[in-house]
């Protein structure tokens, strides 16, 4: 009986540590639409491999755009003005942008070690760096319909 809880132990751990939960994205996705006029784009970038078999919640002022997962990232069009983006892990981490006509911004989703599961802090990145990022990412599964 130990042994058999010692190998789920190490199985979900594995799966924690390395699965590979996918990106889903509930809002609209500009696939290759230039910026209209008095709207702004929000990437928020997941690009590390930690916590691979964990989903994280994504929200803006309360909505939510999608959940991330490994190597890839969210990406969607605003009106001007401010938004409060939320992250959901084992935590809940909250920023705050001020969205200008033209502007793009990159936020980079960055999991830790909690003490269940993982935890997600949001930063926000110059935009070459972002761009440097968003490359090597996966697009989302887009879940959205008009």
């Amino acid at each position: 009986m130990k042994q058999t809880m010692k190998i789920t132990f190490l199985a979900i751990l594995f799966l924690t540590l390395f699965g590979c939960a996918s990106t889903s994205q509930f809002v609209k996705y500009p696939r290759g639409e230039s910026l209209g006029s008095g709207t702004a784009r929000i990437y928020v970038l997941r690009p590390s491999i930690l916590g691979g078999g964990i989903k994280m919640k994504v929200y803006a002022n309360d909505r939510i755009i999608g959940k991330t997962g490994p190597k890839s990232y969210l990406c969607w069009d605003v009106k001007v003005g401010e938004y409060t983006l939320k992250s959901v892990a084992e935590n809940v981490d909250y920023f705050t942008i001020n969205a200008k006509a033209g502007k793009t911004y990159f936020i980079v989703q960055k999991p830790k070690f909690g003490i269940v599961s993982y935890r997600a802090s949001l930063q926000i990145l110059e935009e070459k760096e972002g761009s440097d990022i968003l490359s090597k990412l996966k697009h989302p599964h887009v879940k959205y319909a008009e």
